[in-house]
């Protein structure tokens, strides 16, 4: 009898067929919970989604409102052809929600342009824009259009304490912005404010800030391999930064070489140009970029620099008052350290500083061997009253 009972007092269910009837249970448990915490997390979402379209709505509704107080007509003229392009297409509400958010942003933008164009200040309007919509007019935006006008004041403004300070000041809020800055126009800008150096020191900061982790360095150390997206990305992003540095200094270098002006009046003497101060201010630049402490720029410039002397030994001297002797560049100079000599007397310029006597240089010398070639190229052949001798010796072996 007690047998039966042991075998049949639970309903003849013995020991293992209870283990894995709990085992189910707990697996249906343990779905049941993750099927109510996927659904909880999915309800969320959308109610989150669902408060970010009635944000964005609001913020629309509350530029055009906005818009609506100014000329519309004059705003939209300072659309981007694209973007008016797509203004002027039907669009819908529904469209400019959900389709086309960045037409809210150029509009925003473009509000703020029209303040600029007619010299009107823009800080009461960047204010309304920053209440109405944050999201489409960031306080990026608003530092940038401070930094505009302070730009366009600096341009028009006869005072040169005034101009240095709002070019100095405005550099500083354009830095502020960073990556989300239209570089190519801002350097255009600073250029015909005649503040070219602020124009380098932009562009560097503005790489320093699209790549913080030096991701396209070590993309450049790697050899460029075409598996690394990551680096490719972030190594076109700084070119770009160093393009624009390569284009003013190149613009730069051609003014050395320009030739007379044309005399205003018949007979008089042609005015003579202000060689002197632009080989000033090509040196001052082009050590300014050599300077930096970017390693991929220096890499960048030093490949823009398409350095051909092949293994032969230049003398140059009389260069802005200082001889110096440079000894043997391989052409494999812009990629790797190499065996040669930089020999500068004790006098010394502005332009740059002894490397001493060594039969060895590296990269610390790479701004004076630079500085060399550009004046070489500059004034070889083209300005011989700068030029004393120039002449080829023998390759070093």
């Amino acid at each position: 009898m007690n047998y039966l009972c042991s075998q049949h007092g639970d309903g003849g269910m013995t020991a293992g067929t209870r283990n894995v009837t709990q085992e189910a249970a707990q697996l249906q448990e343990q779905l049941r919970k993750r099927a109510n915490a996927e659904a909880v997390a999915q309800e969320r979402t959308s109610l989150l989604q669902l408060q970010q379209l009635v944000s964005h709505t609001c913020e629309v509704l509350g530029l055009w409102r906005v818009l609506c107080d100014h000329q519309f007509r004059t705003v939209a003229s300072c659309l981007a052809p694209d973007a008016k392009q797509r203004l002027c297409a039907g669009l819908t509400l529904r469209d400019l929600l959900l389709v086309d958010r960045s037409l809210t942003s150029a509009l925003a933008g473009s509000l703020v342009k029209s303040y600029l164009e007619d010299n009107a200040a823009t800080e009461a309007i960047t204010s309304r824009l920053r209440e109405v919509c944050p999201t489409s007019f960031r306080s990026e935006d608003a530092t940038f259009a401070r930094a505009h006008e302070m730009l366009l004041a600096a341009r028009s403004t006869t005072s040169r304490e005034e101009r240095e300070r709002l070019l100095s000041d405005a550099l500083n809020l354009c830095k502020q912005v960073g990556p989300m800055l239209q570089l190519p126009a801002v350097c255009s800008l600073l250029r015909s404010c005649g503040h070219p150096s602020g124009v380098i020191e932009l562009c560097l900061s503005t790489a320093s800030r699209l790549d913080p982790q030096d991701v396209a360095l070590h993309y450049y150390h790697r050899g460029e391999p075409m598996e690394d997206e990551r680096g490719r990305r972030a190594f076109a992003a700084r070119e770009e930064c160093y393009r624009l540095i390569r284009e003013m200094l190149s613009e730069a270098r051609g003014a050395l070489q320009t030739g007379p002006c044309v005399p205003k009046d018949p007979g008089s003497p042609a005015p003579t140009q202000p060689a002197n101060d632009n080989v000033g201010l090509y040196d001052r630049l082009l050590m300014q970029a050599l300077r930096s402490t970017d390693e991929l720029s220096a890499f960048q410039k030093i490949q823009a620099v398409q350095l051909q002397l092949n293994q032969q030994t230049i003398t140059w001297a009389r260069m802005t008052g200082c001889s110096c002797r440079l000894y043997v560049l391989p052409t494999n100079f812009s990629t790797s350290p190499c065996t040669g000599g930089f020999v500068t007397p004790s006098r010394r310029t502005h332009c740059w500083s002894s490397v001493g006597h060594s039969s060895k240089f590296s990269w610390n010398d790479v701004p004076l061997l630079k500085m060399l070639h550009f004046r070489l190229q500059t004034f070889c052949g083209s300005t011989t009253n700068e030029q004393e001798t120039v002449r080829q010796l023998p390759a070093y072996s």
